[in-house]
């Protein structure tokens, strides 16, 4: 769709869970019915299905982030450096910029596809590969690498650096489990992922260098007298717990772009096993999953977890160490949370690393999830199993599979309000319209942030201060939001003050609280203005 609406979900049609249902059924049916076949393909088909929905649905693009992440990389590309140089992102910036030069393709392709497309085709052979290995039983081996997509996956819906790290901390997490006594070559290969995930996103990359350390130490750790392996784990872990912050505080002090204080930590202990009821058929259960999924796969964890202690010393190895880092990476989440503001965030986003942490957490559990559901899994599709039952487990299969999709993208429903909307053509069509408009005049524009991600997906980056409002930095944001708040010609002019600039634009869209109200306004004192597939999207102009 080429509209402005609220998530995917309001552009798909009930068939497609209906097709998605069957889909996965008969996944399951090929994978119990013809074990020693290799799925391979059909997995691969189902993961990227299930990956690339906001991609189908929104072809001029979706989500800020992707956005001005493509932006920087178009730069880059184009004149070779981007100011002001950060350590973090240039992994993944170099890869796409790299990628589009090979292939002779846009940058904006690349950026798009490399997660939904790039990660999960990665993901998907190596975990078939490595649960064959961890499990030693090719149908319940393929059944697990189904059930992966239980645990929702948004990170894996867009690119972004953040989605990409997390993506290769699951292939450390799933290579490590057949890499275990590997020798040299498995250290050298488990190091590459891990300077590559801290290239990418260093909160992501030091919790899978720590994973990393934890593997490589462990069976030397094992080996030292009681007290000296006490003393050793100990101060290991300590340091461990401390690292994530430790990296804020350095970032703060040489760069201003994150600034951070601290705080006094305010706890508030999670609902176990709420509930919530809007009278929904399908969305009650759905929302009960989401509302404790954390809860249950840390419950299947633990299950997993005795399982795989019992199943020799690689086994054992592994359980360990990815027990110890997702309560470190936990560790990491609170602290993120509950002690650090980060005062130069949005304040709708200050929490979101200490939410990305808590799922990457989980991401260490993988082997435990696999050995618990793995081996519930067996019994279910053994010979002496009633069929009922059997029946019963592919059914809750499906149903979690599909919940775990629903979750995994943005939603406005009975439960959950989202006010993201996406890139819509009026967006584009105002974007380009403005520049055509100015000519070589210098302008600025007030507009929300969907506006500013169409002109920077059609125009990219334009000075020191980019000339639409980004609420991550740009102290356009301010004047924006004070201009929806109380529509004034003062605000203009402190525009034209605070850049210089001789022309402002003012963009209002029609799902804007208020809209009509501000568009009648700004028509009084407006030079001008033009309007978008039926007032859609409003430009006002002001000399």
């Amino acid at each position: 769709t080429s509209a402005a609406i609220l998530g995917p979900w309001q552009a798909v049609p009930p068939s497609f869970y209906i097709f998605y249902a069957l889909t996965t059924i008969f996944l399951l049916w090929s994978i119990l019915q013809k074990p020693q076949s290799q799925h391979l393909l059909s997995l691969l088909a189902y993961g990227i299905l299930s990956t690339s929905v906001a991609l189908i649905i929104f072809p001029l693009g979706f989500g800020f982030d992707p956005l001005i992440h493509q932006a920087a990389e178009t730069y880059i590309a184009r004149y070779g450096f981007l100011e002001p140089k950060t350590l973090y992102y240039v992994g993944h910036y170099v890869l796409v910029v790299f990628l589009s030069k090979i292939f002779a393709v846009q940058v904006s392709l690349i950026n798009t596809l490399i997660v939904p497309l790039g990660i999960v085709s990665a993901l998907i052979p190596l975990a078939v590969r490595a649960l064959a290995v961890l499990i030693q039983n090719k149908k319940t081996a393929q059944y697990c690498v189904l059930m992966l997509f239980a645990l929702p996956y948004p990170f894996l819906s867009i690119s972004t650096p953040w989605g990409f790290a997390y993506g290769i901390t699951a292939l450390i997490v799933l290579s490590s489990s057949m890499l275990w006594g590997g020798g040299l070559h498995a250290r050298y290969f488990l190091s590459a992922l891990v300077l590559a995930t801290l290239a990418i996103h260093p909160l992501a990359g030091i919790p899978a260098a720590l994973y990393v350390m934890f593997t490589f130490a462990l069976p030397s750790i094992e080996r030292q007298h009681l007290g000296i392996k006490t003393v050793s784990f100990a101060l290991l872990t300590i340091l461990s717990i401390l690292a994530v912050p430790a990296a804020f505080v350095v970032n703060s002090l040489i760069s201003s772009q994150l600034s951070i204080s601290f705080t006094w930590p305010q706890i508030s202990l999670p609902t176990i096993l709420a509930f919530q009821s809007r009278f929904s058929l399908f969305l009650d259960p759905v929302y009960f999953y989401a509302h404790n999924v954390f809860f249950i796969l840390f419950g299947i964890s633990v299950v997993g977890f005795f399982i795989l202690r019992s199943q020799g010393d690689h086994h054992r190895r592994l359980t360990y160490v990815g027990m110890i880092l997702f309560f470190i990476t936990l560790a990491h989440a609170f602290i993120l949370t509950n002690t650090i503001n980060f005062t130069t965030l949005i304040s709708y986003e200050r929490g979101d690393y200490g939410m990305r942490l808590v799922s990457l957490a989980f991401v260490f559990l993988l082997p435990h999830m696999v050995a618990a559901i793995s081996s519930l899994a067996s019994r279910a599709f053994a010979a002496p199993c009633p069929p009922l039952v059997r029946m019963a487990w592919i059914s809750g299969s499906v149903l979690v599979l599909l919940a775990s999709l629903y979750l995994s993208y943005p939603r406005n429903d009975a439960f959950q309000a989202f006010h993201g909307y996406n890139i819509s053509s009026a967006d584009i069509s105002a974007v380009q319209w403005i520049h055509s408009n100015a000519g070589a005049q210098r302008f600025a524009v007030l507009a929300n942030q969907v506006v500013s991600s169409a002109a920077l997906r059609d125009f990219g980056f334009s000075g020191s201060t980019f000339y639409y409002p980004l609420p991550t930095s740009s102290p356009l944001y301010e004047y924006y939001t004070r201009m929806m708040r109380n529509p004034s010609q003062n605000i203009i002019e402190d525009v034209k003050t605070f850049l210089p600039v001789s022309r402002v634009y003012v963009v209002v869209t029609s799902y804007e609280p208020r809209a009509p109200l501000i568009i009648n306004h700004l028509r009084k004192s407006a030079s001008g203005w033009m309007s978008f597939e039926q007032d859609a999207v409003t430009v006002f102009v002001f000399e």
